[in-house]
């Protein structure tokens, strides 16, 4: 889970650096912003499922990762 994720690269457990969460919805944006990981959000309210999958291309290219996990 996102939890597990942020708590393991915190502390050692996970030898990786997040780059950014982005998420549809806002509920883990304090979570997330408490560990200094900047949150993005792309919400599919109102959106088309096309649309959205651009949107959420846009958000993964604006941040240099290696690797993207989807959760």
């Amino acid at each position: 889970c996102l939890g597990d994720l942020l708590m393991k690269s915190c502390y050692g457990g996970l030898d990786v650096e997040l780059a950014a969460v982005i998420g549809n919805h806002t509920t883990p944006q304090d979570l997330v912003e408490k560990f200094g990981i900047p949150f993005k959000l792309v919400s599919h309210e109102g959106t088309s499922r096309e649309k959205h999958d651009e949107l959420m291309v846009e958000a993964i290219n604006s941040y240099s990762s290696d690797f993207v996990i989807l959760a």
